[in-house]
């Protein structure tokens, strides 16, 4: 378990959800602002960036197996997630995004374990 830490796969797994919301809004943006389709767009494709890089960094840094357990772990944990889409509606999601996908991106690579 020293290659693992609860807290950075709990980062990752709230981050590569907020970023998926981000990614599935603008791909089917219904408004008219094309200045709040670009941010989420780019928001989301830099979401997907960061967390693809994450997981190399984590390969490099603690083991080249680890990525993969924290990969299959993020996609497991995300299923409880999916019921607070009955609860909050995704444009309530895409907004804390803005906020708190910077603050989990930055969580999960301080948290890395050494």
């Amino acid at each position: 378990m020293d290659n693992f830490s609860f807290w950075n796969i709990t980062y990752y797994t709230l981050f590569t959800y907020l970023v998926f919301h981000h990614q599935h809004m603008a791909k089917n943006f219904k408004g008219s602002s094309i200045v709040f389709q670009t941010v989420i767009t780019t928001i989301g494709f830099l979401g997907m960036v960061v967390q693809y890089g994450f997981l190399i960094y984590y390969g490099i840094t603690v083991v080249w197996w680890a990525p993969f357990i924290v990969f299959l772990i993020g996609l497991v944990a995300k299923i409880p997630l999916n019921f607070i889409e009955t609860l909050i509606d995704q444009l309530y999601l895409v907004f804390f995004g803005f906020v708190l996908i910077p603050l989990f991106g930055y969580l999960m690579f301080t948290t890395i374990p050494v």
